[in-house]
């Protein structure tokens, strides 16, 4: 998806333009979320503002501010 972005971008796409391309060709299970963020760029004009609403619906809930909040499985765990 990396490469389809940075592709996007040398031919000439904005990133907001790639991004939103994301919903019509990226993997399946993202393609809702960047629509939603297409959808909100192109409706208030506001990159920062779509992104950070894309950041927040792609974040792990598993995970918070970077530190892990489940226990690692005990085969990782040194006795």
């Amino acid at each position: 998806m990396v490469d389809d972005l940075a592709f996007g971008v040398r031919a000439g796409l904005s990133l907001p333009e790639a991004l939103t391309r994301v919903g019509e060709r990226g993997p399946v299970p993202l393609r809702p979320d960047f629509i939603v963020f297409g959808a909100r760029y192109q409706r208030t004009g506001r990159f920062g503002d779509a992104l950070d609403e894309l950041k927040v619906a792609l974040a792990d809930p598993t995970c918070h501010g970077g530190r892990r909040t489940s226990t690692p499985p005990d085969r990782y765990v040194r006795a």
